[in-house]
């Protein structure tokens, strides 16, 4: 394959490996959703429950082994079992300039095309639980934040195909309520208490937790937990979904805030990786 079109597993470039010649059983995943519309008697059609909920992908890779020599194919293809085997496995996608990742399972492998001494083909079927690729997080510039924010795009979200579960939005005090929701799915994430001027509150929507630390570094749990303050509104914990911004190609993420007990130095920031369906 191409060097602009390739995958790896746990950062081995199949391609590139003495012995190996990969190629992908599909481009990209294929999408699909689990759906459990509620149908009420006498109402035309269902009622849908909510956002879309997408069901797990799996990838197919396929390997050709090409070695001199049956010992030489054997510990080939061993190694090759062994890396598909291993207990944490990350698969990366490189197309278009785009590299990302995301955790994969081993669901089946298969040996075909044996001969003897000279070259084997395995077809390994690999699962996505998570199913979005991920690019590495990256954090906004601290906003002001005295005033409330509305309709807020997310510069380097932008281009996003999937939902962002996992993004960290941080308040440097004072405050004493903050309230963060994402403009395309009304999800949002809350914090009731009392923080401080110069600390700093993070809430992570993606586990439902919150604290406070005197660094702005901490974007895990550190200091103070106040997760007993953390809530959501109905539509669910904060997600990041991207939304049409004007020509096809362009996706957007946009958030609003709001908050009380605010003062000319409280500040926002939203660190959050793009992700892909």
């Amino acid at each position: 394959m191409s060097a602009d079109l390739t995958w790896k597993l746990n950062g081995v470039d199949l391609d590139a490996t003495p012995g190996f010649l990969t190629s992908v059983g599909v481009w990209r995943p294929n999408i699909s959703t689990r759906r459990t519309p509620v149908e009420i008697p006498g109402w035309h059609g269902t009622v849908d429950p909510g956002l879309p909920v997408f069901a797990e992908p799996t990838v197919t890779l396929s390997v050709r082994m090409t070695e001199k020599g049956q010992a030489a194919l054997e510990r080939t293809a061993n190694a090759l079992a062994g890396l598909l085997a291993e207990p944490a496995l990350t698969l990366t996608r490189i197309s278009g300039g785009i590299e990302t990742t995301a955790v994969a399972r081993l669901v089946s492998a298969s040996f075909e095309d044996f001969l003897f001494g000279q070259t084997e083909r395995a077809v390994a079927v690999l699962a996505i639980p998570g199913v979005f690729f991920r690019e590495p997080a990256q954090t906004t510039a601290q906003q002001a934040f005295s005033a409330d924010l509305a309709n807020v795009a997310i510069a380097h979200l932008a281009g996003s195909s999937a939902p962002v579960t996992d993004a960290v939005a941080q308040v440097q005090g004072p405050a004493t309520g903050v309230s963060v929701t994402d403009v395309a799915s009304g999800t949002g994430i809350s914090w009731a208490g009392t923080l401080a001027a110069g600390a700093y509150l993070c809430l992570a929507p993606g586990t439902l937790r919150g604290w406070i630390s005197a660094s702005a570094t901490d974007w895990q749990p550190a200091g103070t937990d106040v997760t007993t303050g953390v809530d959501y509104p109905a539509r669910g914990p904060l997600q990041l979904w991207p939304m049409a911004a004007g020509a096809f190609t362009d996706r957007q993420v946009r958030f609003s805030a709001s908050g009380t007990g605010r003062t000319t130095a409280t500040r926002i920031a939203i660190r959050a990786g793009r992700s892909f369906l």
